[in-house]
């Protein structure tokens, strides 16, 4: 009998190894990912430290190196860059991304997914609530804004929203990375939100963990 291996990946690093497999000289080295969107960078370029951003920005991933540092995934540009002031700064490439992600798809065989119900995406790969019911763990994107945000401007910003995701362009860009939209009420929505906090903080309430 052939050996059997199981992958578990930490998706939070996978953009950053990417990027480190196209710069292996950043191995072992804080590095960042964020910014906007960048074509692919000549050979031979110098890299910009995180001390030298300015702007509005937020990191899209990072390595280990930076984690150590107190760096994290969703963090401001320049909030990170007091944490981490000499990690290298690299702009998201997500065709490449992309590219990875789709040869890592066809090496490997997919054995359940985590959401509610099947994805429509992978019919043929089960769902872990199948055999676990109650099983869930997704990761999720929503807008949020001021609590006291006016009803008509909420109401606009929603119906626009939803018209979008409902796009077959999103729909198509969703579906390419094994994402599928939802678009639901701000109520509804909410609530999930509120939910999945509630959940994550039991977790990590009865695991014990603690910040350092």
């Amino acid at each position: 009998m052939s050996a059997r291996y199981i992958a578990h990946l930490d998706m939070g690093a996978f953009y950053a190894s990417v990027e480190l497999l196209r710069y292996p000289q950043l191995r072992g080295q804080p590095t960042v990912v964020g910014g906007r969107r960048r074509t692919t960078a000549p050979e031979g370029m110098t890299f910009p430290r995180l001390r030298d951003y300015t702007g509005r920005g937020v990191i899209t991933t990072a390595t280990y190196e930076a984690r150590a540092l107190g760096v994290h995934s969703g963090m401001g540009l320049m909030k990170a860059a007091k944490l981490a002031p000499d990690a290298w700064l690299l702009l998201a490439d997500f065709d490449q991304y992309r590219h990875y992600s789709r040869l890592f798809k066809q090496t490997v065989r997919a054995i359940a997914v985590s959401t509610p119900k099947r994805l429509k995406s992978l019919l043929d790969v089960p769902a872990v609530a199948e055999v676990l019911p109650g099983f869930e763990v997704v990761g999720w994107y929503g807008l949020v804004g001021p609590a006291k945000l006016s009803k008509p401007i909420l109401a606009k910003i929603h119906a626009e929203t939803a018209a979008y995701v409902k796009s077959p362009d999103f729909m198509k860009r969703a579906a390419a990375d094994g994402a599928e939209p939802v678009g639901n009420d701000p109520e509804t929505f909410r609530l999930f939100m509120l939910a999945d906090l509630k959940k994550w903080a039991e977790v990590v309430k009865r695991s014990g963990a603690k910040f350092n």
